[in-house]
């Protein structure tokens, strides 16, 4: 398993999953092992990335599009009784 021992986004970050954990260290003991990237490491534990949630959120109108068809099933329903 090859790891990159400075990733693009943050210090410390050895398994680059957006975070700096125990994980994170396990790597540094197991495979780098030098002062500078311990040091990465103890500087920006518990830090995260400033990445955004992959998480699809729904919209606002998609609320509002099921609120009004909900009123027009309801309002179908009560002509039928």
């Amino acid at each position: 398993m090859e790891v990159v021992k400075a990733p693009v986004g943050l210090p410390g970050d050895f398994d680059s999953d957006g975070d700096v954990d125990g994980s994170d260290f396990l790597i540094w003991q197991r495979d780098l092992g030098d002062a500078t990237s311990l040091g990465d490491w103890q500087d920006h534990f518990g830090d995260t990335s400033a990445v955004p949630l992959t998480a699809a959120v729904p919209e606002p109108a998609t609320l509002v599009l099921f609120g009004l068809g909900l009123c027009g099933l309801l309002t179908i329903r009560g002509r039928k009784s």
